[in-house]
């Protein structure tokens, strides 16, 4: 029985130890490298605490954009770093999208606005209009009771469209 029993022992330990190496995989180490410094002025009406902004390209140009208190989407070109345009929306009346909480552009067309506080995403255009509006609680025949997740479009998880999926 001892036999048996320091049988066991010694292939446990024999087990733990060769299964337990030291990984010799070297890490590199990561450095940040300042590229370049950009200014670009802002108004009284920006929000500088914006949680989330995002850099757009169309064509040939890159936009800085992100959300103003004006109500509305403004959008720095980024090469002359400078405002450029904003695109205004209403957050009450018929085109109205109440207090938005984060954005997604994919195109200067297709802008989606994220309603957090009535669980809606609103698609505008670019002269600020809803082109379409989505409830993310209204049942279906899956869902009965509506999603119960809480969607967000922040600079910590940013919207992403794949194969015009957001």
């Amino acid at each position: 029985m001892k036999l048996m029993f320091r049988t066991y022992i010694i292939l446990f330990l024999f087990c733990i130890t060769s299964c337990s190496k030291k990984s010799s995989e070297f890490i590199p180490e990561i450095e940040l490298h300042k590229v370049t410094v950009m200014n670009f002025p802002v108004d009284s009406l920006t929000n500088i605490k914006s949680w989330y902004f995002d850099v757009f390209e169309d064509k040939d140009k890159e936009w800085l954009v992100f959300q103003s208190e004006k109500p509305s989407i403004k959008f720095y070109d980024i090469s002359k770093e400078n405002l450029e345009f904003d695109i205004t929306f209403d957050q009450i009346g018929p085109d109205g999208v109440g207090s938005i909480n984060g954005f997604h552009v994919k195109s200067l067309d297709s802008i989606y606005l994220l309603n957090v506080a009535e669980m809606r995403i609103f698609l505008i255009n670019n002269l600020g209009k809803v082109l379409n509006e989505f409830y993310l609680l209204k049942p279906n025949n899956k869902y009965p009771d509506g999603s119960r997740s809480s969607p967000t479009i922040i600079s910590g998880s940013p919207a992403i469209n794949y194969n015009n999926i957001l």
